[in-house]
């Protein structure tokens, strides 16, 4: 009886003593969206639905701080019946009053997930007009493209397409945000499950979502006509599936006349298969091809491809990545007599091939090379020095590519002539044993003055031998034009700065760097190699009038610079910037 009185004083309200039928709260309020188009997405309320919502929003945030309310009445309860277990029949009542509060917490649930689905229906974004909104569209496609990590191709256009009707309807009006697009298949997906999207499945809800994205705007390509100025990049990757070359590859290939950038990925045999399809279209703007191709077996990839990339008229720029060691491509049979930029990556090209191709490429060719390697057997023939060649290359950059090769290759194109020209060099190679810097440093020195950026990036402690050498590089005339220098290398880097603000002790000192025309210089810097870095910038800038940019590359993003220093640079036309990592 005491008891009964205290849960009285306590709660007037009379606790229900019967369980309900349904999982709802005892008095449940739950209420219905008026207008479910404006909470699931982005459309404007006009003033009428406004009024309305308003209205049921306030009713609601009542009847919230009611249930939350109710919410700790039950608690409260319950821990009073849980300090008197020796009342018979508690048990079942402690039960009945945690059943009670779960529902009352259902409601709260609902009623608060009924205002944060409201609580921006009445946002002044939703009122923006719908040309702005492409414009905002627009632009953020253009930063997602110019992103460092982004391949040609971007998916932000299919991410905001699928955010509500309105946005999709305004994507799908601008034709050119459909610009770059990518297929990106995955083996356990089929083309008719891409209209039928079961939003809700969790772990593979986001692949749905692209893949139904994708496809629709493939149709959207298709409705948009014939007549519109509309450029594609596009990425396809074949997979070992039939069923998706068939579903979509002739889709793709049917604007063909609008690619401009292709980024294959070919397994060995659907070389074919692909260029079958390609050879039934024209390519009248594709100037830039991305091929990564792979194969299982010893197989050279057929030859018949190279017949597509003859086809193409404006193709000025080939990028091929093998993926594995055991496929190559016949680089014989290539258009080199048009290209402006050759990539080759990996060992699916023979060094032997690349070497026969040389004398092939048109004057100023980029050649960028990465992890190319000779085998031990293969034997190349040099060719007589002094023999003349009508062109040269324009840059040329050797990434991680093994020593034997890059003695060769410098070799090669000095007694081919194929270097007077060249205006950029990139070096990279972190391997301990095997850098063939010395012989490089040679072959800059023998260089004409065209030469204009310089990137070089040895090991983090490699301290060179080879620095008297470079500096007489730098000390001579073939080093005369240099905007651009990049070094890379704990010592290697303290050392050359060190060099390009040492003042020459005398007149007759020919070792000490000057390039009257270095614009931007970047760097790797340690604290405890070099601690005054502000005064080697000042000598640097001091010996070099031209330079305006300095780029620092830090690890630990610890660089003590004073501030008078920094300011000193900056009235005087030089850009400091500070990256924790290599761009």
């Amino acid at each position: 009886m005491a008891l009964q009185t205290r849960l009285t004083r306590y709660f007037p309200r009379q606790a229900p003593t019967h369980s309900l039928p349904y999982y709802g709260p005892v008095r449940p309020f739950l209420p219905e969206n008026p207008y479910p188009e404006l909470s699931s997405g982005n459309d404007a309320a006009d003033d009428a639905q406004m009024r309305t919502i308003l209205d049921l929003v306030a009713s609601v945030e009542v009847e919230l701080s009611i249930t939350k309310n109710e919410v700790a009445r039950e608690w409260l309860e319950i821990a009073l019946l849980q300090q008197n277990l020796q009342v018979s029949l508690m048990d079942a009542l402690i039960a009945e009053k945690r059943l009670s509060m779960r529902r009352w917490i259902f409601q709260s649930d609902h009623l608060e997930s009924f205002l944060r689905a409201h609580a921006n229906v009445g946002s002044r974004l939703r009122h923006l007009p719908n040309e702005l909104l492409g414009e905002i569209f627009a632009y953020c496609v253009s930063i997602d493209l110019g992103s460092p990590f982004c391949c040609g191709y971007s998916l932000s256009i299919m991410r905001i397409a699928a955010v509500c009707r309105r946005w999709r309807a305004i994507a799908l009006s601008m034709p050119r945000l459909w610009s770059n697009i990518a297929l990106l298949p995955y083996d356990h997906l089929r083309p008719d499950t891409w209209d039928n999207v079961v939003w809700g499945v969790e772990g593979s809800s986001s692949i749905l979502l692209d893949h139904n994205i994708r496809i629709r705007g493939l149709r959207h390509l298709e409705r948009v006509g014939q007549h519109v100025p509309l450029a594609i990049t596009v990425a396809i990757n074949i997979s070992e599936t039939s069923w998706l070359p068939n579903a979509l590859l002739p889709r793709y290939l049917g604007h063909s006349h609008r690619w401009e950038m292709a980024y294959l990925t070919l397994y060995h045999d659907q070389f074919s298969f692909f260029e079958k399809w390609a050879l039934q279209h024209e390519f009248d703007l594709l100037h830039t091809i991305v091929l990564a191709f792979a194969s299982g077996h010893t197989i050279r990839a057929p030859i018949e491809f190279s017949s597509f990339l003859h086809e193409l008229p404006v193709l000025r720029d080939l990028t091929l990545h093998c993926l594995d060691g055991f496929c190559s491509f016949p680089l014989a049979l290539a258009p080199w007599t048009q290209l402006r930029v050759l990539s080759i990556k990996g060992p699916g090209c023979s060094a032997l091939d690349i070497f026969s191709l040389l004398p092939k490429l048109s004057s100023g060719v980029e050649l960028k090379l990465a992890d190319i390697a000779m085998a031990e057997w293969d034997e190349l023939a040099l060719p007589e020095p002094g023999s003349q060649v009508k062109m040269s290359l324009g840059r040329l950059d050797l990434v991680d590519c093994q020593r034997r090769f890059v003695h060769l290759l410098i070799e090669f194109l000095a007694r081919m002539g194929r270097a007077p020209e060249l205006h950029c060099f990139c070096y990279r190679n972190l391997s301990h044993y095997a850098d063939p810097l010395p012989q490089i440093t040679l072959f800059l020195s023998s260089l004409s003055c065209r030469l204009s950026e310089l990137h070089l990036t040895v090991p983090a402690d490699f301290v060179a031998n080879t620095s008297p050498v470079l500096f007489e590089a730098f000390s001579s005339d073939c080093l005369k034009g240099l905007e651009v220098l990049s070094v890379s290398g704990r010592s290697f880097s303290a050392v050359v700065v060190a060099h390009l603000g040492t003042a020459p002790a005398s007149k007759d000192t020919i070792n000490t760097p000057s390039l009257p025309k270095l614009r931007a210089l970047t760097f790797m810097f340690w604290g405890q190699q070099t601690p005054d870095l502000g005064l080697t910038l000042v000598a640097v800038r001091s010996k070099h009038p031209q330079l305006h940019e300095v780029r620092i590359v830090n690890p630990e993003n610890e660089v003590d610079i004073a501030f008078k220093t920094l300011s000193g640079l900056q009235k005087n036309g030089v850009s400091v910037f500070i990256s924790s990592e290599w761009a």
